[in-house]
């Protein structure tokens, strides 16, 4: 049995609850796939000669751009709140997202700052990539906005519940 060392077992275990974060775009994209699948948008645009490849692609880099901006904020945040950076600053900012300030906020975010800035940058673009791959897959099941929010909600719920039951008790060796 591999047992890791406490320290990196903290740091593990904070990265997985970050990561949930990051999961609720995987719902906006999917509720923007289903809507136009919905709306009939897609068959609308095929009408007006946009092929497919062009249709996925342009889906794919508006996604991959707002994921990497999301991302970008979430990294800055991250840093700043690891090098222990008061709250007056956030607002005294007030541009960014108050919601993903608390989200870095109470975790303690040392992961950020102890890690370096390229190897994160990789982590989360393939990351990114594996969402947007997963949103585009689940996209092509449902055929309602409302039954494919609310699935979404289901499993990042899950994912919290998972995160708090795996990650919050003490390890016994």
């Amino acid at each position: 049995m591999i047992i890791c060392d406490p320290i990196s077992f903290y740091l593990i275990a904070h990265l997985v609850v970050q990561l949930d974060k990051l999961y609720m775009f995987v719902q906006v994209v999917l509720t923007s796939l289903v809507y136009e699948k919905q709306q009939k948008l897609r068959i609308m645009m095929k009408m007006h000669g946009l092929g497919d490849g062009p249709y996925w692609m342009i889906s794919y880099g508006y996604f991959l751009a707002i994921s990497i901006i999301y991302m970008l904020c979430f990294v800055i945040f991250g840093s700043l709140l690891g090098k222990n950076i008061t709250i007056e600053l956030f607002a005294l900012l007030g541009i960014f997202s108050f919601s993903l300030i608390l989200l870095t906020l109470f975790s303690g975010l040392k992961i950020f700052t102890i890690n370096d800035y390229s190897i994160q940058f990789v982590f989360y673009f393939i990351y990114i990539n594996l969402q947007i791959a997963l949103a585009f897959l689940v996209a092509s099941i449902f055929s309602n906005v409302k039954t494919a929010t609310g699935l979404m909600i289901a499993t990042f719920l899950l994912f919290i519940i998972m995160g708090v039951l795996l990650f919050s008790f003490p390890r016994s060796d």
